[in-house]
C-alpha cells in the first residue's frame, strides 16, 4: 500500500519549493504535483470501481497534470504542442474504450466528458480542448448510431457523396465568373470572422 508513502513523498517534494531558489522553483513543484499520482493510483487499487469508469479514472488526471505543467511552466512554449498530443491521446483512449465496451454507461460517460471538454475549451478559449472535444462528440455519436445509419443501402451513400461534388464544383464554377451566391458569401463572411476569432484562442 503505497498511499501514506505516497502522499509523504509528496509533502517532502512540496516543502523543498521554500529550500531552493527562485529560478528552480518549478523543479519542486513540478515533481510533488507528479508524485500525486502514486497515492492515486495506489488508491484505486484497493477501492471497489464500475468496470465503465476505470478507463476515465486511470487516464483523466494526465490531463490535470499537463494544465498543471503548463500552469509551473508557462514560458515553454512546446508544452501547447505536449498537450494537444495529451488530450488526443487520452480522447483516442476513451472512444477506443467506449466502442469496445459497447455498453450505455459509457457512451453517456464519453458524450459528458465531450461536451465539458467543448464547454471548458470555448469558455478558457483552449482549441486543443474545444476542437478535440467536438471531435470525440461527432465520433461517439457516430458509433452509438451506427445500427441506423450503417444499414442504409449502397446508393444512398453514393447519392449523398455525389450531390456534395456535385454542389462544390458548382460553387467553384459560378465563383470563376464572378457569380458569387449569398450563402455562400455568408459562409465565407462567417469563417473569416472565426478565425479571426480563433486567432486569440490558445
Amino acid at each position: 500500500d503505497l498511499v501514506v508513502p505516497g502522499l509523504f513523498l509528496t509533502l517532502l517534494a512540496f516543502m523543498q519549493i521554500k529550500r531552493v531558489e527562485k529560478e528552480i522553483e518549478w523543479i519542486p513543484k513540478l515533481v510533488s504535483m507528479f508524485l500525486l499520482l502514486v497515492p492515486y493510483y495506489s488508491f484505486l487499487t484497493i477501492i471497489s470501481i464500475q468496470e465503465y469508469i476505470v478507463t476515465e479514472l486511470v487516464v483523466l488526471p494526465w490531463i490535470i497534470m499537463i494544465i498543471g505543467t503548463k500552469k509551473i511552466i508557462s514560458k515553454l512554449m512546446i508544452l501547447s504542442y505536449v498537450e494537444w498530443g495529451f488530450v488526443i491521446i487520452v480522447a483516442l483512449i476513451l472512444a477506443i474504450d467506449g466502442y469496445l465496451s459497447h455498453t450505455i454507461y459509457d457512451a453517456i460517460i464519453l458524450g459528458g466528458l465531450a461536451v465539458i471538454s467543448i464547454l471548458s475549451g470555448f469558455y478558457f478559449r483552449y482549441k486543443s480542448y474545444f476542437f478535440v472535444g467536438i471531435g470525440v462528440l461527432v465520433l461517439n455519436v457516430l458509433l452509438q448510431t451506427r445500427p441506423y445509419w450503417g444499414n442504409f443501402p449502397w446508393w444512398v451513400y453514393l447519392l449523398i457523396a455525389g450531390s456534395i461534388l456535385i454542389a462544390i464544383a458548382s460553387v467553384y464554377e459560378m465563383q470563376k465568373q464572378g457569380k458569387q451566391p449569398k450563402a455562400v458569401s455568408k459562409f465565407i463572411e462567417w469563417k473569416n470572422r472565426l478565425l479571426v476569432f480563433l486567432k486569440t484562442w490558445k
